[in-house]
């Protein structure tokens, strides 16, 4: 409930957070906020279904190239489809012929991401970078910013946006992540 200027009222406030487990595992005390708290721990998807996952992503990989993508993934099923999209974009996604052969992306699913986010026009990645830094970004704020719907078009159709009438929300919270990192931090204060 909220009581009168949209502050919290009498009552129990939840609060959900989510964090990578590693970010935790050196740091003592992180984990014993003096709250009644519930930490769920979730494990990595099992092999078999990221397996699934890469190979509705990566039709075109065989299997020795799918299971390579799941050790890579480590059963994050983001990273997961990101790899299998990244391979079927490079120019011969066949040419893997071993389980050995080097994959050609990046070690980290955020350093994949942005260099998806690189593969954009200069005006798709602008307008990919202003719904970012936008609290609720909708084309018209998105067309006021950038001056054009072209740029915001593109990156609905490279699948890093959404768009649904007027509002615009990105396909996953970690492309909106990355390409809000990719602002210098002068165009991200000029933006709020």
């Amino acid at each position: 409930r909220l009581a009168a200027g949209g502050r919290p009222g009498p009552g129990r406030v939840l609060v959900v957070v989510t964090a990578r487990a590693e970010l935790f595992d050196d740091r003592p005390g992180w984990g014993s906020i003096a709250l009644n708290q519930v930490c769920v721990r979730l494990e990595p998807l099992p092999d078999g279904e990221a397996a699934e996952l890469a190979r509705q992503a990566g039709g075109r990989l065989d299997d020795d190239q799918r299971r390579t993508i799941v050790g890579r993934a480590g059963g994050n099923p983001f990273f997961a489809l990101e790899i299998g999209n990244a391979i079927l974009r490079s120019r011969d996604p066949l040419a893997l012929e071993a389980v050995e052969a080097e994959l050609p992306i990046p070690p980290s699913l955020q350093q994949l991401v942005g260099e998806r986010l690189s593969l954009l026009s200069a005006s798709a990645r602008h307008a990919a970078q202003v719904a970012a830094a936008l609290s609720r970004p909708t084309l018209a704020l998105s067309d006021s910013v950038t001056g054009e719907r072209q740029g915001i078009a593109e990156a609905a159709a490279a699948g890093i946006v959404e768009v649904d009438g007027e509002r615009v929300r990105f396909a996953h919270p970690l492309l909106a992540s990355v390409a809000y990192a990719q602002l210098p931090p002068e165009r991200r204060r000029e933006l709020h």
